[in-house]
């Protein structure tokens, strides 16, 4: 069963900011009722708020609510996951309802596909992932837990991203590129060589920074 056939009951969103909006908005397109956010907010939720990770983490086993990962920032988003997977429960698996996956698609636990994003056939992507709105990872991708590819990002067929890497909003990775851990790639940066880990790269053609 894809992750786009299983059904979704009640969630409880990691996370109270801008991005877990995204994803709480998601969830409810495909059919969850949120139940709760856990974090800080500056804006008000027409769902509970609650503060502590842990608090939180009791609550979704009590009301058997599925965990989702709204937090954008990744060390952050990670700790969060962590936390929920000693625990025992299970982070889900979010594919907005616009978003699409071709064949022998692989997420790992935690990780979002967000609203009008392509997820194409045979790509592999680790726990914690965030695929946001209208982004692109192409046939073929390789991507280490903790990747976010921002909005209309596009890693082209072929590409290979290690753990924590960030492609900023608009960036095009060309085909078979590898990104090493913790590479950051600037927003609209086309990246045509691979970047060592650890690495801030921007501009057309992306050089260090």
């Amino acid at each position: 069963m894809s992750p786009s056939d299983r059904p979704i009951g009640p969630v409880l969103v990691f996370g109270a900011g801008g991005h877990a909006r995204s994803v709480a908005a998601a969830a409810t397109g495909r059919g969850a009722v949120v139940k709760a956010v856990c974090g800080d907010s500056e804006r008000p939720w027409d769902v509970q708020i609650i503060a502590e990770d842990e608090r939180a983490i009791q609550a979704a086993r009590a009301e058997q609510l599925g965990c989702l990962l709204g937090i954008g920032a990744r060390q952050a988003r990670m700790s969060v996951l962590g936390q929920i997977t000693r625990a025992g429960l299970a982070p889900m698996i979010l594919l907005a309802a616009s978003a699409t996956l071709g064949r022998d698609v692989v997420l790992g636990p935690g990780t979002v596909v967000l609203e009008h994003a392509h997820v194409g056939p045979g790509a592999v992507l680790g726990a914690g992932c965030i695929v946001n709105t209208a982004a692109v990872v192409e046939h073929d991708v390789r991507c280490g837990d903790g990747v976010h590819v921002a909005v209309h990002a596009t890693l082209t067929g072929g590409v290979h991203c290690g753990a924590g890497v960030e492609v900023g909003a608009g960036a095009v990775v060309l085909p078979g590129v590898r990104l090493g851990d913790g590479a950051v790639v600037g927003a609209g940066a086309v990246v045509t060589a691979d970047v060592p880990a650890g690495t801030t790269v921007a501009g057309v053609p992306a050089a260090a920074r």
